[in-house]
């Protein structure tokens, strides 16, 4: 096994990074505007001290950690694509996209928390818990792919379903990390980087209802919960 880097550390490091964001964002909720411009601001905190991570995750180590191939090109994802005539049809499609994304509004411990922990109590229970989170992201990503989808979305809903795709894999490599914890702790990292690019692109199509004047009932309105730092 790789050698690894003090635990207090890693710990530090990490905490240094998720402490920015523990913030809930909304998808139907209609003023998204400051939300957004506090996401790149995490965004770009997350960039600042992903060198720190690097370094934290790798020092010490005999060798780098080598990571699956992350699938960039989201542009050849086959949908059925629609021309919304009303906004009826318009609402079909963010019920289907709320009903697929449901598991994401529950209150829950973050992944990285869950891989952090199964490393420091060598806690296989933890594992599982990752498990369950994947299979949550590869659900979803599956319905979403069989979602018909309107035209004026269809980029932004093709890169929901490639990040949760990338998530999924990510978290694959994240329940190696009592065999294998350099690459759990490096998957981590990548993780960050994943999940806010996932929540940027919500952002942009619930800023699409806005454009299109939609204004979803309270009972039809979905709150993703985002906690990087429990």
């Amino acid at each position: 096994m790789a050698k690894l880097p003090s635990k207090k550390i890693i710990r530090l490091t990490i905490f240094l990074v998720i402490l920015v964001i523990g913030v809930f964002w909304y998808l139907g909720y209609q003023n998204q505007r400051a939300e957004s411009q506090k996401l790149e601001l995490y965004r770009q905190q997350i960039l600042n001290r992903q060198k720190n991570l690097e370094t934290a995750v790798l020092s010490g180590s005999d060798g780098q950690a080598t990571l699956p191939a992350l699938v960039t090109d989201w542009s050849t994802i086959e949908l059925t694509l629609i021309e919304p005539t009303d906004t009826e049809a318009l609402m079909t499609y963010g019920r289907g996209l709320t009903g697929a994304l449901k598991p994401f509004s529950l209150k829950r411990k973050s992944e990285i928390k869950l891989a952090l922990d199964a490393l420091d109590g060598n806690d296989p229970t933890k594992i599982k818990e990752l498990v369950t989170a994947r299979l949550n992201h590869e659900i979803a990503a599956a319905t979403l792919r069989h979602l018909p989808v309107p035209e004026a979305v269809a980029d932004w809903h093709r890169q929901l379903i490639n990040s949760l795709e990338n998530s999924a894999l990510l978290i694959g490599q994240m329940e190696k990390i009592l065999t294998e914890p350099v690459i759990g702790l490096a998957a981590g990292q990548v993780f960050l980087r994943e999940n806010v690019f996932f929540y940027q692109t919500i952002d942009k199509i619930n800023d699409y209802f806005r454009r299109q004047g939609i204004d979803f009932p309270d009972n039809e309105k979905l709150e993703l919960y985002v906690n990087f730092n429990q």
